[in-house]
């Protein structure tokens, strides 16, 4: 109703016919009041009627009756015939009455009185002189009954007409008023109406133009949109050609024409059929009309084959619509040619069978990163065919437990374009591996994203090499290490053997103090220099990339070098301060800084200056460093500097290049820089070194720092005081017997008992005494025999659960990982350290 209202043409109609209707009903009420106008004139003359006829007949009675008195009185002839004559007058009036009330009838009832009486009077009068008056012998008596009598019937008269008249004349002014009332009541309907009818003329009018000038604007619409539309059409990669119901061509856009290289202009009466194959015009025919005469407005056909007006045909795919408006029925056929599809696929498929002859293993992903082209290398790396990989998502199968770095991987293609590195991945077998992959982000024909090109190469066995040929290097760094640290750890045992033999003896107190705190210094020292051997000795085993603080890293590289380095050398570090930290593996970076060092020692032979410096640095823009581009971001940068002989430019073009080498046969694999390459590559870091000869060189390193808000785990922090026990029994199982002993007599002296054991076996037979009240064990884990983890595991089979803390000469990040094992202590352990570790075992063991 709304919409059908809201329509102008509508309103129009309705202010017409309102108009109209308005005409109509003026036309009929000036019809009608004019009718009841008439009425009243007529009532109105016809009572002004009968009051003359009315006053004409009393007249003429009063006329009557006078002339008969004086006729009575007189007995005069002529007064005689005075008489007839108005009695002759009076009998016509009256007729005339009678006449005219007998066509206007009345019901009055006055009226009928007057007419009875009137007549009996006449009859009466006529009877007393008749037509031809005879000889009249009446007494004088006789003549006055006669004149009393017409006197009384006078009066009577006289009053009843006097009524009628009065009657008549209030009926005239009534009908005098209404006529009146009438022709005023006429007059305002008449001008309310022609005002009404004007007013609605007006407002159709208006309503008109405004329509008129609506239509107007939309007609400029509707050709400014049909100009758009025809811009549309034209602009189409699809061929658009409308058909009417003789198949003849009447609409054909700009692609079209170039398609089919004709130009419908130029060809009025072209059939469609003129763009099909011969072979296939008639069938094309058959299907257009059948089309023509369906339901269907709608219909997708399968590819097929089109000719140009040249005769050469092309594949193309065809859809088919109705469009028109009344009779004229169009069909409009959307034609795509396919021979750049075609061209492109067979393109395609050649280059696939390219790709399919290499051994990379070279995927493509669409937009929603899924499978949709697996060649025969990555058949062969990820033993998926292509038949089970394509369409399917690569975390279904390479990845089933998704990786940060695959996440991080595809959010830097997405953001760069493109992508080069490493990641974790998972055969169809479940064999993990380490894939280096080359990720290059596609793009459609409009520059938008479409899919990605990944290549991988398996380098899970150059990596095992790597990683020996790191460990190697490792080795050799530590042979070079070695002889500096056998140096001091004599000059570490010494004051110790010293210290021992003097306390033998019979020493003061305060003497023996300071003895005792010596021999603990220097122990304390070499235990240190034996953990950072250790460290360094047994790096590389786990793989996995942690946070870690690069002055953390070079504060222990200091340590190192400290026994490395020659006395000649002097060693200065220069670390920025609230450095950021990086992801990565700290023995690794320290192999790096390790081999660096020992390099820059070797170019000094005579002694000089060794710095690290190390800085945050913001890159604003990619930055080619060495043989490697660093992203825009935030870099930690370390550099370490000598002041040797240098190293010339046709040399250090090859410096990192595995086996190269400029030492004398035997003293140099050529693999100390290329590993160093290797290890800030798998941090996503860069390397380069600027050098001159006499002056010196230095070597900078760019590593890619963490992101903000990481924390590096804090190291636990030993008890400040030495905790007291409070009676609990303590199993102490140590093959070293003096160790054992030292153990008993520090937690005997804090408050525990203790109970000691040299092998696993007894230490299982002393937990399962039943007297036993065994609150936890301080367990050797390198014994023979029975070692640690077998003493845990039988421990476990009888069903004793009691915290054990572990200690062993060797560091182990996987011996404190063992079930049951609540702390690791790595010997040599001060007094402190072992009453901290069981201390906190035995109110973790409460706590829980």
């Amino acid at each position: 109703m709304i919409k059908f209202l809201s329509n102008t043409a509508t309103w129009v109609v309705l202010l017409i016919s309102v108009t109209l209707l308005s005409i109509v009903w003026l036309g009929y009420t000036t019809l009608r009041n004019t009718g009841l106008f008439v009425t009243y004139e007529h009532q109105l003359a016809d009572t002004l009627t009968a009051k003359h006829l009315l006053d004409r007949n009393w007249l003429a009675y009063e006329g009557t009756e006078n002339g008969l008195r004086g006729f009575f009185l007189t007995s005069d002839e002529g007064l005689l015939q005075e008489f007839l004559i108005d009695l002759e007058r009076l009998q016509d009036a009256f007729r005339d009455v009678k006449d005219h009330f007998a066509a206007h009838p009345s019901s009055s009832p006055l009226l009928k009185e007057y007419f009875e009486l009137l007549t009996s009077r006449i009859e009466a009068i006529e009877q007393q002189v008749g037509l031809n008056v005879p000889e009249r012998s009446s007494t004088a008596d006789e003549i006055a009954e006669l004149l009393r009598t017409g006197e009384m019937a006078k009066r009577q008269i006289s009053r009843l007409a006097e009524q009628l008249l009065t009657a008549q004349a209030t009926d005239l002014t009534e009908l005098q008023e209404l006529s009146a009332a009438r022709a005023d009541w006429t007059k305002l309907e008449i001008l309310s109406g022609h005002i009404l009818a004007s007013g609605l003329l007006a407002v159709a009018g208006l309503t008109i133009y405004l329509d008129r000038k609506k239509r107007w604007a939309i007609e400029q619409d509707l050709i400014a949109t049909s100009q758009r539309m025809s811009g549309i059409i034209d602009s189409a990669h699809s061929g658009i050609i409308s058909v009417d119901q003789t198949q003849r061509i009447v609409l054909m856009n700009v692609t079209a024409e170039k398609m089919f290289q004709c130009r419908v202009e130029e060809h009025r009466d072209l059939l469609i059929e003129e763009f099909f194959p011969v072979q296939d015009r008639s069938a094309r025919k058959l299907m257009l009309d059948a089309f023509f005469d369906s339901v269907d407005q709608q219909r997708m056909l399968d590819e097929i084959y089109a000719r140009r007006s040249d005769g050469v045909e092309f594949p193309a795919t065809l859809s088919i619509s109705k469009s028109g408006a009344g009779e004229q029925k169009l069909v409009t056929l959307l034609i795509k040619d396919l021979s750049e599809q075609y061209a492109s696929q067979a393109k395609m498929r050649e280059q696939a069978a390219i790709l399919n002859q290499i051994r990379d293993a070279v995927h493509i992903r669409d937009i929603d990163n899924r499978i949709t082209y697996w060649n025969h290398g990555s058949e062969l790396l990820y033993g998926w065919t292509a038949a089970e990989a394509i369409g399917h998502h690569p975390d279904q199968l390479m990845a089933p437990q998704q990786l940060p770095e695959h996440t991080e991987a595809h959010d830097s293609l997405l953001k760069h374009g493109s992508w080069i590195g490493e990641l974790k991945q998972i055969t169809k077998t479940g064999r993990e591996i380490l894939v280096e992959q080359r990720r290059t982000l596609l793009h459609d024909t409009l520059g938008n994203a479409s899919g990605q090109l990944i290549i991988g190469l398996n380098v899970s066995e150059r990596l095992k090499r790597e990683l020996g040929e790191r460990r190697r290097q490792r080795l050799e760094s530590l042979g070079t290490l070695a002889g500096g640290i056998a140096h001091d750890l004599n000059n570490v045992l010494t004051p110790i053997t010293m210290a021992s033999t003097l306390l033998e003896r019979e020493q003061p107190q305060e003497k023996r103090q300071r003895l005792s705190k010596t021999i603990q210094a220097s122990a304390e020292r070499g235990a240190e220099m034996i953990r950072k051997l250790l460290a360094f000795a047994g790096g590389g085993r786990n793989t996995e990339q942690s946070l870690i603080s690069v002055e953390a890293v070079i504060d222990e590289v200091r340590g190192l070098l400290a026994h490395a380095l020659p006395k000649s050398i002097q060693l200065s570090i220069d670390i920025a301060p609230k450095l950021l930290s990086i992801r990565g593996d700290a023995t690794e970076l320290t192999q790096v800084l390790i081999n660096l060092a020992v390099n820059a020692r070797d170019a000094m032979p005579q002694g000089g200056k060794l710095g690290i410096l190390a800085d945050n640095c913001t890159l604003k823009r990619r930055l080619m460093l060495g043989a490697k581009s660093l992203p825009v971001g935030d870099y930690v940068r370390v550099q370490m500097s000598d002041t040797g002989t240098g190293i010339p430019a046709e040399i250090a073009e090859h410096v990192f290049d595995p086996f190269f080498s400029t030492k004398e046969q035997g003293k140099g694999t050529g693999l100390g820089l290329a590993t160093c390459l290797g290890i800030v590559h798998t941090h996503g870091g860069a390397i380069s070194l600027q050098s001159e000869i006499g002056v010196g060189t230095t070597f900078t390193l760019m590593l890619p720092a963490a992101a903000e808000g990481s924390e590096i785990a804090a190291l636990p922090q030993h008890l400040p005081t030495h905790p007291f026990g409070h009676g609990e029994t303590i199993l102490v199982v140590d093959d070293e017997s003096l160790i054992a002993e030292m153990a008993r007599e520090v937690l005997e002296n804090f408050g525990y008992q203790v109970i000691t054991a040299e092998s696993g076996a007894n230490a299982v037979r002393e937990c399962l005494a039943s007297d036993s009240k065994i609150s936890a064990i301080l367990l050797d884990m390198m014994m023979p025999g029975m070692d640690g983890p077998a003493t845990i595991a039988a421990l476990q089979a009888e069903g004793v659960s009691l915290p054990i803390v572990a200690c062993s000469g060797l560091r182990s990040s996987g011996q404190a990982l063992l079930p049951g094992v609540a702390c690791f202590l790595g010997k040599p352990y001060s007094d402190q350290q072992l009453l901290g570790a069981i201390h906190e075992v035995l109110n973790t063991n409460i706590h829980q």
